[in-house]
């Protein structure tokens, strides 16, 4: 059976003013990929995952998500359509309560009653801490607690394709290994994952394919056993 392409990306560009950010990206996933995206502070990850998220509109190349163009959509739009992003320093509403923050995730499909509170509570079964602290301002929450719940408030939109950008930042070991075995389940149950995270070694060891970005280009592309054990990757990126 042929896989399902999901998302099609053809020499995008990405530019701040006169400077190019991301150049010439070129990339092709089929539903249900897990890709990693590794490289340097500053080699244009996250400007990449705004580009595909629609928080950065291109100044060059195409988009297309389940085969439609979506080059030129803004950033609600690619929610509704699918592309959910949970952003660098998890960008929770710090004021809303934490039931209200899932809330808003919601509001990229329209749910019913029943069916929103169906969602909610798979989130409140994939997360258990959110369940403690519902009606807590999210604001008070630790830092694996509102990674957990920007998390979960992406879900609820039930995206086809998942964009995180460094969800492990700041967080302990243990809750770190939570987060990312969910991630992992996300996977498995067929939603396509791009994660960037600065922790390569961590993120080539969850994900089936990966990307090296240097200076906005692609420099590697391969199955991410295989750039886990080249020498230039090691010695680049995981200080060995």
């Amino acid at each position: 059976m042929k896989e399902k392409t999901i998302l099609e990306v053809n020499n995008l560009r990405l530019s701040y003013g006169g400077i190019v950010a991301v150049r010439d990206f070129t990339l092709t996933l089929n539903k249900g990929s897990f890709l990693a995206i590794i490289g340097a502070n500053g080699a244009g990850k996250t400007t990449l995952l705004k580009g595909l998220s629609g928080l950065k509109q291109s100044s060059g190349g195409s988009i297309k998500l389940k085969n439609r163009d979506i080059t030129r959509t803004k950033a609600n739009d690619r929610a509704t359509n699918g592309i959910t992003l949970v952003p660098e320093g998890r960008g929770i509403f710090s004021r809303l309560t934490v039931m209200e923050n899932l809330l808003v995730g919601s509001f990229v499909k329209k749910y019913d009653k029943n069916s929103l509170e169906e969602k909610v509570e798979e989130q409140l079964i994939l997360f258990p801490k959110l369940r403690e602290r519902l009606n807590q301002l999210a604001g008070t929450l630790s830092g694996g607690e509102q990674q957990m719940l920007a998390i979960a408030r992406a879900l609820i939109g039930v995206p086809d394709l998942l964009l995180l950008d460094e969800p492990s930042m700041g967080l302990a070991p243990i809750i770190t290994e939570q987060i990312f075995d969910v991630i992992r389940d996300i996977n498995r149950e067929g939603v396509t994952v791009i994660l960037v995270e600065q922790n390569a070694g961590l993120a080539l060891k969850m994900a089936r394919q990966a990307i090296v970005l240097e200076s906005g280009e692609i420099v590697q592309n391969a199955n991410a056993t295989e750039l886990l054990e080249d020498d230039s990757v090691k010695k680049a990126y995981l200080g060995i």
